[in-house]
């Protein structure tokens, strides 16, 4: 259990350690890329829709130049000035030929693709027509009135009203793009142009679509133009033609050309726009803000992807960590604290992992750490073998065996001491060889120590100890002196035997020879006497 805690712990902190130094510099960057990139890339599309808004709106403006050429060429035709000044004046026949040579006038400038009808109109009523239909019985008045009444005030210029139903009821187009333009005609008496007529030209509101709808390969971002009325002259759906913009979103548009976000139909919107001078219309390009910020998404999600990727590389490399170095090193340290506590299998050894780094040395050096411990107590079991063998022959043995150090203080006594003198050997060990000498010993006692510490010589005496019940006991000494590593005297060693019986044998022996002497000389002196 505490090994897979451990594990844990040491295993966590890697996970740890690699987050901080792998996926949370990824999370920053994971980030900040996607909402830098959002800003780069809304830049970048601002300032391309912008200049593309430009460039459609100067194909625009090519397109009405085209249309305001033709009413330019019809205007300064004299035989349509005529027309329009003479206003119906003359016999039928007269009025049905300056018809047909209008008309036949008017036909030459049909060439322009996508244009319905051209119109001329006189102050007088006179209607000089051609077009999809030559039927013109049916005239929308309102509608020409109020031409009528815009090109007058335009003063001079093209009038672009942008789309509006067709003047002619009877066409086939009933929306189109009209523009207009005032004729005129200088009065003498009061030195100004008087409006005589109007021409009036209708454009295909399919044709006009078609200029513009290759330009929409993107339906998500669809692009407008707008008329001055706020009417909707061009859109990548055809039936949304005609319809009003909102006023208060053509009204932020301010400028020849620009962009702002807006929200529009429940998401926010990108919209840039670009403004003709010519006309008054406005193209308008509407880019979802989703759409730019789903390629920074892109970004973000790929950061995502790589994280989940570093992540889970990470708890595999974890994992590998675990195994190859967290675990050897937990088993190493787990050992160790079997060794301390004394329960660690004598046999066992680690398994060297299968790599060539210092976790396999540190496991070889481990394992052959327990080999030489392992040496070691089999050493020290054959010494504490050979110590027992080695007190067992000193404790049976009857004469003392003994050390000293270089003061003459006991450091080793076997039980024969006790024997001999009746005192015990282990607590006799610190105490001085002289304190149970015989007080008549004492001097030779001396002297055994001097010479035996200061000539390093064997020494050979009887001395004679105080037994603890204060008998006395003689004792045969031989000692001689011991060296440390340096060479210097560190103390003396050798041994003690009781020779007691032997003296008091001798003394016996010595006494009853001296008694026979004795008896000897008072026997001749008896047998001298009776001579």
């Amino acid at each position: 259990m505490k090994l897979k805690l451990y594990q844990a712990k040491l295993t966590r902190q890697l996970v740890v350690f690699l987050l901080g130094v792998s996926i949370v510099p990824l999370l920053v960057v994971g980030y900040t890329s996607p909402e830098t990139s959002k800003t780069i890339l809304q830049d970048q599309v601002r300032q391309n829709t912008v200049e593309l808004m430009i460039k459609q709106k100067d194909y625009l403006d090519l397109l009405l130049d085209g249309i305001e050429s033709l009413i330019a060429n019809i205007s300064s035709v004299d035989d349509v000035k005529k027309a329009v000044l003479e206003s119906g004046g003359g016999d039928d026949y007269a009025n049905l030929y300056t018809q047909a040579r209008i008309g036949y006038i008017l036909s030459g400038y049909r060439n322009i693709r996508g244009l319905v009808s051209i119109d001329v109109f006189s102050l007088g009523g006179v209607h000089y027509h051609v077009g999809d239909t030559l039927n013109v019985n049916e005239l929308r008045r309102e509608i020409k009135e109020k031409l009528f009444r815009d090109a007058f005030a335009a003063k001079g210029a093209v009038l672009w009203p942008g789309i509006d139903d067709n003047v002619n009821a009877n066409s086939a187009h009933s929306k189109v793009i009209t523009a207009a333009k005032a004729l005129y005609r200088f009065d003498v008496p009061s030195l100004t142009e008087k409006p005589v007529g109007l021409i009036l030209v209708n454009y295909s509101l399919e044709n006009f679509h078609d200029h513009f709808s290759p330009n929409q390969s993107d339906p998500a971002s669809p692009m407008l133009i707008v008329d001055a009325r706020n009417r909707i002259l061009f859109h990548p759906d055809r039936k949304l033609a005609g319809s009003s913009v909102n006023s208060e979103l053509i009204s932020r548009m301010r400028g020849e050309s620009g962009s702002f976000v807006d929200f529009i139909n429940g998401q926010d919107m990108f919209i840039a726009y670009s403004r003709s001078v010519k006309s008054g219309w406005t193209l308008i390009r509407l880019v979802p803000l989703q759409s730019l910020n789903a390629k920074s998404d892109a970004i973000r999600n790929t950061t995502l992807l790589v994280m989940g990727v570093c992540l889970l590389l990470a708890l595999i490399l974890a994992r590998l960590y675990s195994r190859r170095i967290v675990e050897p090193v937990i088993q190493i340290t787990d050992s160790f604290k079997a060794l301390q506590r004394g329960t660690l299998d004598a046999k066992m050894r680690l398994p060297i992992p299968d790599l060539r780094n210092e976790i396999s040395e540190l496991v070889s050096w481990f394992n052959a750490f327990l080999d030489s411990q392992a040496k070691r107590r089999l050493v020290e079991e054959q010494l504490t073998e050979s110590r027992e063998r080695y007190l067992s022959v000193i404790n049976s043995i009857s004469e003392v065996i003994f050390q000293t150090d270089a003061a003459g203080n006991w450091s080793l006594l076997n039980p024969a001491w006790t024997k001999i003198t009746g005192y015990d050997w282990e607590t006799s060990l610190g105490r001085h060889f002289i304190d149970q000498v015989y007080a008549e010993d004492l001097k030779l006692a001396q002297e055994l120590l001097n010479s035996v510490l200061n000539q390093q010589a064997g020494f050979r005496c009887t001395l004679r100890f105080v037994t603890q019940t204060g008998g006395i006991c003689h004792v045969d000494v031989y000692a001689s002196a011991t060296v440390d590593h340096a060479g210097a005297v560190s103390g003396m060693a050798g041994t003690l035997s009781d020779v007691t019986e032997r003296v008091l044998q001798d003394q016996e022996l010595r006494r009853a020879q001296a008694a026979s002497e004795a008896a000897n000389r008072a026997k001749s002196e008896f047998l001298a006497n009776m001579s």
